[in-house]
């Protein structure tokens, strides 16, 4: 995205950048030091897919609890083949220089998300978009992997909607949060068909309606 906007600034509003890669990117160190990184190959991607999908999003969901995480980027990944992959990577090679000067040409608005956790593209290659592009905003969250999409949407796509609100002067109303008995009493119970009944006669919520799910 931040290549499109350097290179086709009429095209785009605003950037997320969300552990982005680029021409400038530094490896982390463990994946520098760490053999089975050599699977990192389209000529091993078209010999055996399912190996590096496997460690590839292993690495990817490093956050803790991500096994429904990795069962998911797998299964998505193995929809398709190793040599589409490899063969939609071989692209015509860029102006490096040239998309230097652009970069750091870029007006519009950008946001840079990246956890400092990330074992796929180090931290350390947003820090120099961030010196490339110097008016950039920055959200850094902590100890988090390649993948904050997923494993926190909520807090990455509360920052995007505050962005994208920032870019296009939106006022959204504030929404107010009440604690304790200041909120309105409601029920969520989830329940067998056989204990539905049992439910029902046992539950009782001084006349508020029941939340059924």
């Amino acid at each position: 995205m931040a290549s499109l906007a350097a290179l086709h600034p009429d095209r785009v509003d605003a950037v997320v950048a969300i552990a982005a890669a680029h021409t400038w990117s530094v490896p982390p160190e463990e994946r520098r030091r760490d053999v089975r990184w050599r699977v990192y190959d389209p000529e091993y991607w078209r010999t055996d897919w399912r190996d590096f999908v496997e460690f590839f999003f292993g690495e990817a969901c490093s956050d803790p609890h991500s096994t429904k995480l990795w069962d998911d980027t797998v299964g998505w990944s193995l929809e398709t083949t190793g040599e589409v992959i490899a063969t939609a990577g071989s692209g015509p090679d860029l102006d490096h220089d040239g998309l230097e000067s652009a970069v750091r040409a870029i007006e519009v608005p950008v946001l840079l998300i990246h956890g400092t956790g990330d074992r796929i593209v180090s931290y350390t290659s947003s820090e120099t978009l961030r010196e490339m592009i110097p008016h950039a905003e920055w959200l850094t969250i902590d100890g988090t992997g390649h993948l904050p999409t997923a494993r926190y949407p909520v807090r990455v796509n509360h920052a995007i909607r505050d962005f994208v609100d920032r870019v296009h002067s939106v006022a959204r109303p504030e929404v107010a949060w009440h604690v304790g008995h200041g909120r309105p009493h409601k029920v969520l119970y989830l329940s067998s068909p056989i204990g539905l009944g049992h439910a029902r006669r046992s539950l009782l919520v001084r006349e508020q309606p029941f939340v059924e799910g």
